[in-house]
């Protein structure tokens, strides 16, 4: 299976340039940390509890994080062939942070929205409570499964606009279900599981950042340019 193939790849590709990943790595975890108090700070009086390293998972490693443009840049190179460099982290911050930032911003709205639609509906009792309670729920796991492939379209575009980077995503995760079914669920375990064991900082980011970057390096060539979305 193509989705078994790509895991192999981000697991061979992180360990070639174990040294560089790891640093990639440290540094995403470094960047993210204003995010990560700032979350805290916002969100500690909505009294979420055991939910919070959940939310913070998604906004730092889920969706697409300024702070992680460096590592997915390397991980891009690399899921490429091309050579690495440390610059790389630099140049990948300068390249794509911006654009990475307004989709962060988008992604955690709509995922927020999403998430608390659907906490609604599960505290209420009233006819098709249940049923709304699901469907907010399946969006929003779709709506994350569709990420895998934001990052890597941020930086394959050559139209640097917003609301192309998710045409572009949602249209993959359409044409390509079972594709980004399985290898979605995969990076998202990977993601928390390596969160959860405190493994995020060394080698996390950069994994999950390999996981992503190969996806798209494997499904993009094989779609016709409708399915895909204008470039």
């Amino acid at each position: 299976m193509k989705a078994l193939l790509v895991l192999r790849d981000a697991v061979a590709q992180t360990n070639r340039y174990l040294g560089l990943m790891m640093l990639s790595s440290v540094t995403a975890t470094l960047a993210s940390a204003p995010i990560v108090v700032v979350a805290i700070l916002v969100l500690i009086p909505f009294r979420i509890g055991a939910a919070l390293p959940i939310v913070l998972i998604a906004l730092i490693g889920v969706f697409p994080s300024p702070a992680a443009a460096g590592v997915q840049f390397v991980a891009h190179e690399t899921a490429h062939r091309n050579p690495v460099f440390w610059r790389d982290q630099i140049d990948g911050i300068r390249l794509h942070g911006w654009l990475a930032l307004r989709c962060w911003v988008v992604s955690s709205v709509v995922g927020g929205l999403l998430a608390i639609n659907a906490a609604f509906y599960l505290q209420h009792h009233f006819p098709l409570a249940g049923g709304l309670a699901f469907l907010c729920l399946a969006v929003l796991a779709w709506w994350a499964l569709c990420h895998v492939y934001v990052y890597p379209l941020i930086m394959e575009q050559e139209k640097k606009r917003l609301l192309l980077v998710y045409r572009n995503a949602l249209l993959i995760a359409l044409a390509r279900p079972i594709f980004t079914g399985v290898l979605g669920v995969s990076w998202l375990i990977t993601l928390y599981v390596l969160s959860f064991t405190a493994l995020i900082a060394p080698f996390g980011f950069v994994l999950c950042a390999q996981i992503q970057q190969n996806a798209a390096a494997a499904v993009l060539p094989t779609l016709a340019p409708e399915d895909a979305g204008a470039s």
